[in-house]
């Protein structure tokens, strides 16, 4: 079950070394069963699994829930080259991608180098995943689901993939993330200098200022958008919407508030037993 994953592999990944970290982690596991909560889309997760197994010696099995994801991930997530060895492998080997009716029906010969990659595993019945894990522990493939956490579950799930967690599953957790090169520069506090820089620089929307307080931050803005305004990149007519802040209440209001709200639903429920008492009397 373990593979070893090179660090030159994991250096061309433009995510965040954390995540680096996790998809080493399942690879170099023993455990043979592992379950990935993705809080968001699963394309990056997806695209990374299928082609660091790829280039680490393994051979990926990507596994759509139905003939549209099919497509979408064959469009969306690409097998890459990336060496020249993996170059001249993958001329004589086929890209492995299936629907999951077509992995569970179908003769597929399944190795210990298989890597058997299930994408939106939250759909599959309790019968699929039955059935998967049968399949893998006959061939001894290693298994990753791709629990979409924010996405609904399929009609036929009934939350089996909750389920399936309390087994002998090792689960993970995947935030999508990518790295960006910033340059930061350091300047002194005079808000008249920083706005003329700010209001001198040709890519404004790649560029973030910022302050170490909320006043010098106000400060810092108001003397920007003068600048701005005199040097007719703003319009001198603008409207100011003051949002309302949220205040907690303390104890005491809190309890006096739960009176209340105890005695106006009592009154919304009597009004409404008259109102259909009312209702009956005139039929």
């Amino acid at each position: 079950m373990r593979t070893n994953v090179d660090n030159a592999t994991l250096s061309r990944l433009n995510i965040t070394w954390d995540n680096r970290q996790k998809v080493a982690d399942i690879y170099r596991s023993t455990k043979q069963f592992h379950v990935v909560n993705v809080i968001g889309s699963s394309e990056q997760i997806a695209h990374t699994l299928l082609n660091v197994g790829n280039h680490s010696g393994k051979r990926v099995q990507l596994i759509s829930q139905n003939a549209l994801h099919h497509r979408q991930n064959q469009q969306n997530i690409l097998r890459e080259s990336r060496t020249f060895a993996t170059w001249v492998k993958h001329l004589f080997q086929e890209d492995q991608r299936h629907t999951l009716y077509g992995l569970l029906h179908s003769a597929l010969p399944l190795t210990n180098k298989d890597v058997i990659l299930v994408d939106h595993a939250n759909k599959m019945s309790a019968e699929e995943l039955i059935s998967l894990t049968n399949t893998a522990t006959r061939s001894n493939s290693k298994v990753v689901l791709l629990n979409c956490v924010s996405r609904r579950q399929g009609v036929k799930a009934h939350s089996a993939i909750q389920l399936y967690t309390k087994g002998n599953v090792t689960t993970h957790t995947w935030v999508n993330s990518k790295q960006a090169d910033s340059l930061v520069r350091l300047h002194r506090r005079d808000e008249h200098n920083i706005a003329r820089t700010y209001a001198d620089l040709p890519d404004k929307a790649n560029t973030q200022v910022l302050a170490t307080s909320g006043v010098e931050q106000r400060r810092l803005t108001d003397e920007i958008r003068a600048t701005l305004k005199n040097d007719g990149q703003l319009s001198h007519t603008s409207i100011t919407l003051f949002t309302q802040e949220a205040h907690y209440l303390s104890t005491a209001p809190k309890r006096v508030s739960q009176v209340l709200q105890s005695r106006y639903d009592a009154q919304t429920v009597e009004k409404r037993k008259t109102s259909r008492l009312r209702d009956r009397q005139c039929r």
